[in-house]
């Protein structure tokens, strides 16, 4: 529970707040931070951009044809399996632009190992260098975050007693039974 208590006394005046507060859910895996982190070709942040435990949101303003700003988006895994992001959709206001999601992973897939964090590049930039009518633009890409089909498997271990949930575990209890 969270509660403002303000008093004036004594004062017949009218008093305004104004402000934005956030709270965050708090999920296995989730986006945890944007940064803005390079602009070329005079490329602004026309608002903050924002994020929450499954997507960000950004807003920019490209006012040439090579103009492009990269995001720096830090993602969480706070459980003790690997996640990969599976699927990512976008919904971008201005149909000429696009928004390409990279990061330093070198498997392949984008990779989010147990405990730990990953950051992904987000650039916004024009199709073909195309520079339409409107040059600002929001941008919305929403990312599905899953455990890869090979942490999917079930083990069921009934000399040891324990139920692994992934082929990691099984590997691992495997190794202690022919030790």
């Amino acid at each position: 529970m969270c509660s403002l208590a303000i008093v004036c006394a004594s004062y017949d005046e009218t008093m305004y707040i104004t402000g934005e507060g956030h709270i965050r859910v708090d999920a296995v895996v989730r986006v945890d931070d944007i940064q803005v982190h390079e602009r070329q070709n005079e490329a602004v942040d026309t608002y903050n951009p924002k994020y929450n435990k499954d997507s960000v949101s950004v807003f920019n303003t490209l006012p040439q044809a090579n103009s492009s700003i990269t995001y720096y988006v830090t993602v969480t895994n706070k459980s003790g399996h690997v996640y990969t992001i599976s699927d990512m959709s976008q919904t971008i206001d201005n149909g000429n632009t696009m928004c390409n999601v990279t990061s330093d992973s070198t498997l392949g897939d984008i990779v989010i190992l147990r405990n730990g964090k990953t950051t992904l590049n987000v650039t916004c930039s024009y199709k073909n260098q195309q520079l339409p009518a409107v040059h600002t633009q929001i941008a919305t890409i929403t990312f599905k975050f899953e455990l890869p089909a090979a942490s999917m498997v079930k083990y069921d271990n009934t000399k040891s007693k324990t139920q692994c949930t992934d082929a990691q575990c099984a590997i691992d209890e495997l190794s202690k039974l022919l030790s």
